[in-house]
């Protein structure tokens, strides 16, 4: 896969012996659940997506980019690997099920089966355009163009480029997409011109492709690169493309802005005081004039690599800030931005990769692994390590990275987080959405001790997407409840310390780090 200064996107038995005491109860629920950052979203439900049928279980994929046209109904695009070349996949999510993976057609002047999805936007249901590139007749990289119509993958097209791009070796490399209407898209990316890498905005008008170069800042060097890496549009003809250029200090974020169908020239966008250079990965745009983006920046300390986050109002960019990694991060950072999504302009998603410092783990220790941040309000929280599926395996170099990012309209709508991880059949792609409060658990037997009980708890149907933390009890029927210790999740309680032959109602409930869930029914019992 090429990488050209992209992110490559790739129920035991009754016992006496350990009585839990009654005094213990609120303080430990709040130690639980004060671990997770103030205002930070805790994602579970980590699904493994599919790959296409009659691929071996050993194929790897990789997911760049997801779009979702309703809650629970997204379309993730990306590559998959049997041999030596990736190739470009689909996959898709139906109410909630992502139980559909196909493999996607270049153009018919493919010549060596190499190809890759990178952005994808859906305008409705079965209805979406996908772009990435693939290997054409000369073995010229080649940008196309996969869309989705009426629920049929079509046959990709050849995507145009600007006038001055190298004919001899064709270089386009399409980066994202998006389509604000039934009828309209625009794509970026980078294509050669003069031995380097320029920007392209692609702009679909009802079918119709047309190609212009992005025209970089006044301080651009002319020799440099400028490389464009996502575009959202708040509506038709109000769009702002991101990414980097070069001028004479090094590498340095662009953003540029489309309002009434005119590219505007490229601006410079700051970092924060404490470095320089850096690029912007990802943009969304919640409505015509504002948008946010993310990305990464050289801090000066050690040279290393901290989030991004920044906002733009017609065009003109704010105060940048610096994303707050987990606690468990490197002392110097090692964090990167390359997806994000808003469902309003100060309610957003931002994804990304961080690197782990985490002494309960030694081995994991310069590993790399997803990150989410949440933002509520117009303000961020800390970062939080992203829920993986159960096969996930570490390794030193990398765990899992978070590549992209869809929500829905609404702001009560969740989002999804889609990236990659390493599975124990090799590298996966995966999905995730936020963590919910488990379901109500029930008691199915209790045991009357000389003062107490032994309560076998059945767990809920539905745990919310996370692991229980720890059952809470209630001796008064649900007026007020005591806690067990944090990570004890047993499905027996004994409760000991009661007065004798007392009847109790007793109630239990699940916590996750998501929350608390509802109460199970009361079951009345007399102590011996």
């Amino acid at each position: 896969m090429h990488t050209n200064g992209f992110p490559q996107r790739r129920h035991g038995a009754a016992s006496t012996a350990c009585p839990w005491a009654i005094g213990l109860s609120a303080l430990l629920l709040v130690a639980l659940l004060v671990q997770l950052p103030a205002g930070a979203t805790q994602w579970g439900y980590a699904t493994t997506l599919p790959i296409p049928h009659g691929f071996p279980a050993s194929t790897h994929e990789v997911i760049n980019d997801v779009s979702c046209w309703a809650r629970s109904n997204c379309v993730a695009v990306g590559t998959i690997t049997v041999r030596e070349n990736p190739e470009p996949v689909v996959v898709t999510e139906v109410q909630g099920r992502w139980d559909h993976a196909v493999r996607a057609m270049e153009p018919t002047d493919a010549s060596n089966g190499y190809g890759e999805l990178t952005g994808v936007s859906c305008r409705s249901a079965g209805n979406c355009v996908s772009v990435g590139d693939y290997v054409a007749a000369g073995d010229n990289t080649t940008g196309m163009s996969v869309d989705e119509v009426g629920g049929t993958w079509l046959r990709g097209t050849v995507l145009p480029v600007p006038a001055n791009s190298d004919k001899a070796f064709f270089v386009t490399l399409p980066a994202s997409v998006s389509c604000p209407t039934a009828s309209s898209c625009v794509a970026v990316g980078a294509y050669q011109t003069g031995g380097v890498l320029k920007g392209f905005l692609d702009t679909d008008a009802s079918g119709t492709w047309s190609s212009v170069e992005a025209q970089a800042p006044a301080n651009g060097n002319p020799a440099g690169s400028v490389l464009l890496r996502s575009v959202g549009c708040g509506a038709s003809g109000d769009c702002e493309a991101v990414g980097s250029y070069v001028n004479n200090i090094g590498t340095t974020p662009i953003g540029l802005w489309e309002s009434g169908g005119l590219w505007h020239k490229g601006v410079s966008v700051s970092v924060p005081s404490n470095g320089s250079g850096g690029s912007l990965n990802a943009v969304a745009c919640p409505t015509p004039s504002t948008c946010i983006a993310v990305g990464a920046y050289g801090i000066t300390v050690g040279s290393q690599l901290a989030g991004l986050t920044d906002a733009a109002v017609s065009g003109v960019w704010g105060v940048p800030g610096e994303a707050v990694p987990p606690k468990n991060a490197f002392p110097f950072q090692l964090t990167t931005l390359s997806a994000l999504a808003c469902a309003t302009a100060t309610t957003c998603v931002a994804g990304g990769q961080y690197t782990l410092n985490d002494v309960s783990f030694a081995h994991r220790d310069g590993g790399q692994t997803g990150v989410v941040l949440s933002e509520t309000g117009g303000a961020w929280s800390r970062g939080v390590e992203a829920n993986l599926p159960q096969n996930a395996v570490e390794v030193a170099s990398q765990i899992a990275q978070i590549a992209a990012v869809s929500c829905t309209a609404a702001a009560s709508k969740p989002c999804v987080v889609v990236g990659d991880y390493f599975a124990t059949t090799g590298n996966a792609a995966f999905a995730s959405t936020p963590a919910t409060p488990p379901g109500a658990p029930g008691i199915t037997r209790v045991v009357d001790l000389v003062h107490g009980f032994d309560v076998t708890v059945r767990p809920p149907s539905s745990n919310g997407g996370l692991r229980i933390a720890t059952y809470q009890y209630s001796l008064d029927g649900g007026r007020t409840w005591r806690t067990r210790s944090s990570g004890t999740n047993s499905t027996t309680l004994v409760l000991g310390g009661l007065a004798a032959h007392r009847t109790y109602r007793l109630a239990v409930r699940a916590v996750t780090f998501a929350g608390i869930g509802p109460a199970s029914p009361v079951r009345r019992s007399t102590t011996a």
